[in-house]
């Protein structure tokens, strides 16, 4: 059945049984659309919602079009925005490679490229690298795209966004304007570029998104709360679906570093996933998340697209993020392939505007959470005690009074402390005659011992000069 379908879209006998390993029974709706376009030689522009088998439209034809070849240059290039996300392209297509014999190289920052090098001098033929490390490849000349027959952007909003993309037309002017070029994104539609710029001719464009930009397969809900009642409030989630795997979504690596440590301080089993981790670091926290050694990952935005966990029941975000595209990306992480899951959207009074845009963006507006598990008006209270108490300890005004209350009740105490010693029977007063008598003893010991002239030795001198003058008058 799987073969059939999948010869139908024309791929060979190898990548039939590659589709076999990977454990795809059928094609889906963008595999079905694109695979036939990028066999036929043509550029392509597609759009299908995360968890689509987009990966696969891609790496299938790819490797498929473009056979393994003699020599160290590559002939498919795939750039994608993460470290991650490159890592899992390169699974895919190297459990292609075990039937096309293809050589993969993954060239991503955060590890040593020494071992990157050595591969690509021993020869490649697809290449998959992170925009920043295949710059510096380039410019130490360790890599060389000029038999690259195949581009392939990945996340293709995201790497032709303002912060990608002067990194990204220098990659491509490294490559020959003959090549074929694919673009891939969940949210492609959103993205502003010239076509023109990116493609040598004009591309085809497959769109398998419907109306909804999100998928069916995820239950989304918002919760309208204070900024300060988010800590509470997400441990008392966290605990109420322990055994859940859970990934929550925030802002800034600073804020993933505090929510981490605030729920390790409530022992739950967390690991966390930044820009900031080692290329081990992050690697780890994935795959503990996925053997279920953690059930709650804290990661910002570098975790929201592509990567594929299995299973994820829920997707907290913590924090909005910047844009509504992300949104649709954060949530993809649940409901992946034929699976079910749920996120949530923490939502502060000041933000009810700005998540308004977001739900008009989404064509919906999203339901409110129920909280049997949590009094909202007991942590709130809490929260704002915590604020005045935090304001007080920030007031100089009220420090200094602090200090000078203090100050007061330590000599008021010290003045107590003195009257209960004069009390004391012992603490008589003691003669004042003593010391003088002593001082005089002293003065005269001293006097004894050598200040003092001896009188039997000024006379023993005075009767030898008379001697010695009576000699010397006879």
């Amino acid at each position: 059945m799987c073969a059939n379908q999948f010869k139908m879209l024309g791929l060979s006998t190898p990548l039939l049984q590659a589709c076999e390993a990977l454990g795809y029974s059928q094609p889906t709706p963008v595999q079905t659309q694109a695979i036939p376009l990028v066999l036929a030689g043509e550029d392509v522009m597609a759009e299908a919602q995360t968890g689509s088998g987009k990966t696969a439209a891609f790496a299938l034809p790819a490797l498929d079009a473009f056979a393994h070849t003699k020599g160290s240059k590559s002939t498919v290039l795939i750039v994608t925005p993460t470290r991650e996300l490159a890592l899992q392209i390169a699974e895919v297509c190297q459990t292609v490679a075990k039937y096309t014999h293809h050589r993969v190289v993954v060239a991503v920052g955060g590890v040593s490229d020494k071992p990157q090098k050595a591969q690509i001098k021993r020869g490649v033929d697809v290449l998959i690298a992170t925009p920043g490390r295949l710059l510096d490849l380039l410019s130490q000349k360790a890599v060389s795209l000029a038999n690259v027959g195949l581009l392939v952007l990945d996340e293709a909003d995201r790497m032709l966004d303002m912060g990608f993309w002067p990194d990204v037309r220098t990659i491509m002017a490294a490559t020959p304007s003959t090549r074929q070029t694919l673009l891939f994104s969940a949210t492609l539609e959103d993205a502003t570029f010239d076509i023109d710029e990116v493609f040598a001719r004009q591309p085809q464009k497959v769109s398998v998104s419907p109306q909804t930009r999100t998928t069916d397969q995820v239950e989304q809900f918002k919760l309208s709360l204070p900024q300060d009642v988010k800590p509470p409030f997400l441990q008392a989630f966290l605990k109420e679906h322990a055994g859940e795997r859970i990934i929550v979504f925030a802002r800034t690596k600073n804020r993933v570093d505090t929510i981490f440590r605030r729920l390790g301080r409530a022992q739950i089993a967390v690991d966390r996933l930044h820009a900031d981790r080692s290329q081990n670091q992050r690697q780890r926290a994935l795959e503990q998340f996925a053997t279920g050694k953690v059930n709650v990952l804290v990661a910002t935005d570098v975790l929201s697209r592509g990567i594929d966990v299995q299973d994820v029941d829920w997707v907290i975000n913590y924090d909005l993020p910047r844009q509504a595209q992300d949104y649709v990306h954060r949530i993809g992480r649940a409901g992946r392939a034929s699976a079910t899951g749920s996120s949530l959207t923490l939502v502060t009074p000041d933000q009810e505007q700005e998540f308004r845009s977001f739900e008009r963006y989404l064509g919906a507006p999203l339901q409110e959470l129920a909280l049997p598990f949590f009094d909202m008006d007991e942590a709130t209270s809490k929260a704002q005690a915590r604020a005045a108490r935090a304001q007080d300890r920030r007031d100089p005004e009220l420090q200094q009074a602090k200090k000078e209350f203090s100050a007061k009740a330590k000599r008021k105490q010290h003045a107590k402390e003195q009257a209960r010693e004069e009390k004391r029977p012992h603490a008589k007063k003691k003669s004042s005659s003593r010391k003088p008598k002593q001082l005089i003893r002293g003065k005269q010991s001293r006097n004894a011992q050598g200040s003092r002239p001896n009188k039997t030795s000024a006379s023993r001198g005075t009767k030898r000069g008379q001697s010695n003058r009576a000699r010397h008058v006879q």
